[in-house]
């Protein structure tokens, strides 16, 4: 009986922290969700950004993912964007979206930094995408 209730108090003792709060996670999101998403930002310049609360969600994510790429990745090149700006990587991903609407937005993230790590550069012509 001891051996049950340790684990029990443990796990409870643990998780405790996060009771009561809501975490999101993008990774097994739809493309036809982001660019629903993406149809409401309206971006300007390199990084700016206007548009409902889910499509600012929805940067962050993208923002946080390229930068966790940048700084812990295999990436020799230090940004996986190369020249692009932040604003271009995400016309970039709702094209390869459009392009691709079975797939989920981690695929459309991925995409870019698998051809970085093949020593290919980030196609901005939306016919080159491809599914890797």
């Amino acid at each position: 009986m001891t051996r049950l209730i340790i684990p029990i108090i443990v796990a409870l003792l643990v998780s405790g922290p996060a009771w009561g709060k809501s975490y999101t996670t993008y990774a097994n999101v739809s493309c036809g969700k982001y660019l629903g998403a993406y149809s409401s930002m309206k971006l300007t310049g390199d990084m700016g950004l206007v548009g409902s609360p889910k499509s600012v969600e929805f940067a962050g994510y993208i923002s946080g993912y390229i930068t966790a790429y940048n700084q812990f990745g295999d990436n020799e090149k230090g940004n996986v964007l190369g020249p692009m700006s932040m604003n271009d990587a995400h016309r970039w991903i709702a094209s390869w979206c459009r392009d691709y609407p079975q797939f989920k937005l981690l695929d459309a993230l991925n995409a870019p930094v698998r051809m970085v790590s093949n020593n290919q550069s980030i196609p901005t012509n939306k016919h080159t995408h491809r599914v890797f």
